[in-house]
């Protein structure tokens, strides 16, 4: 797996747990930004969810 800033090598063993964690992860990010965009400050988005 990739991005922008650089590669991450995922012993095959765990793979699947790592990519169900990334994948919670994005959606997190998602949620920030629509509460976010429906007018939240970002830090009630922090607050709300714990991350950013």
């Amino acid at each position: 797996m990739e991005d922008l800033d650089g590669v991450v090598v995922v012993p095959r063993e765990v793979a699947g747990d790592v990519l169900g964690a990334a994948g919670e992860r994005v959606g997190e990010g998602y949620r920030v930004r629509a509460t976010i965009r429906d007018c939240a400050s970002p830090l009630a988005a922090y607050e709300e969810y714990g991350v950013f």
